[in-house]
């Protein structure tokens, strides 16, 4: 999810607007100056201004053609009404800085999470593979194992089924110290 932005977008609209109205058409070809946002996950700011100077931004979280789908007064403004011809403009407006900043701040704390989940992992993988003592475990016990992220023994007895990607189902023992896979009896 993120903040769009172009340079130098302008419009006029077609028709005017009331101050309640989420959709705004541009004249004739004009919306492909806009970014097209895709729908729950960007958006963009533009703000309208008419003749007497009066002006309100407005978040368009959807572009089709010169169709604009917009959320009314935002940034500190007010909803207000327009007339045709009046400008529409992606402008620099707090809102955008503030969204774009807020983007970058959760994408930097996303990164920094993933970093710890692989240092976790590697940890984790180090601290089974250094176990020194025999264990028995119950591999049915865990409800899921994930490739390369959890070795359940690093010594010792490992039984219960194991099932491979392929659909191979293994009963028996395996151990470790070479991974011995030692078939169930018949019966088991």
């Amino acid at each position: 999810m993120s903040v769009l932005v172009t340079n130098n977008a302008v419009g006029y609209l077609l028709v005017g607007v009331n101050d309640a109205e989420t959709s705004i058409l541009l004249k004739d070809g004009q919306g492909n100056r806009f970014p097209a946002p895709v729908l729950d996950q960007d958006w963009f700011y533009i703000t309208v201004e008419n003749e007497e100077g009066e002006r309100e931004v407005m978040k368009c979280t959807k572009r089709s053609g010169d169709t604009l789908t917009v959320q009314r007064g935002q940034d500190s403004t007010t909803a207000i009404s327009f007339k045709a011809d009046s400008l529409v403009e992606l402008r620099p407006c707090a809102a955008l800085f503030n969204d774009k900043a807020d983007t970058d701040y959760l994408n930097e704390q996303l990164n920094a999470i993933k970093a710890e989940f692989e240092e976790f992992k590697t940890e984790v993988n180090q601290s089974i593979t250094s176990l020194s003592s025999s264990t028995t475990t119950n591999i049915n016990e865990f409800k899921q194992l994930v490739e390369d992220t959890y070795l359940p023994l690093a010594g010792g007895t490992l039984t219960g089924n194991v099932t491979s990607t392929a659909g191979l189902t293994i009963s028996g023992t395996v151990q470790a110290g070479g991974f011995k896979i030692t078939p169930a009896t018949e019966g088991d």
